[in-house]
């Protein structure tokens, strides 16, 4: 519907309200040349970036990839039978990654696919883990009313 909108509002004179706009020249190409020129801004973006990585970790889990990644990695983080001494390895394991992924939503995605599960697969429960990310996270285990 903005693709004729465009058309419309060209053939009534107007010109293309885009910032930075260059013409092409031949009037009729310049909606189309409009509509190109952000999809290329907007598929660059984190937003776009958040949604590939999103689709991709759904993929891997469909074909269970997914699963057998936390498969081989439950046999060495397994082997760690306190849970003291694995939430620390776990915790510095994300600060490692986060320097080769800038994005935090992105690491988040990664990290909740992959070490949330091996880490219940290790014997440690879901409220266990979220009253332990909140302590490193902010420095204390406060009462937010999510056990």
């Amino acid at each position: 519907m903005g693709v004729v909108l465009m058309f419309i509002g060209v053939g009534m004179g107007n010109g293309i309200a885009v910032t930075d706009f260059v013409s092409t020249g031949a009037v009729w190409l310049d909606p189309l040349k409009a509509i190109a020129d952000q999809f290329k801004s907007t598929l660059s973006s984190a937003g776009f970036i958040i949604l590939i990585l999103g689709g991709y970790s759904a993929y891997m889990s469909s074909i269970g990839a997914n699963d057998v990644t936390v498969s081989v990695l439950t046999k060495p983080i397994g082997k760690i039978k306190s849970v003291y001494v694995l939430v620390p390895v776990v915790f510095l394991l994300g600060n490692l990654l986060s320097l080769v992924i800038p994005s935090a939503s992105n690491l988040a995605i990664i990290l909740l696919a992959t070490l949330f599960p091996v880490m219940v697969n290790a014997g440690m429960s879901p409220p266990y883990l979220r009253r332990h990310y909140r302590y490193y996270r902010y420095g204390y285990a406060h009462s937010s009313g999510i056990r």
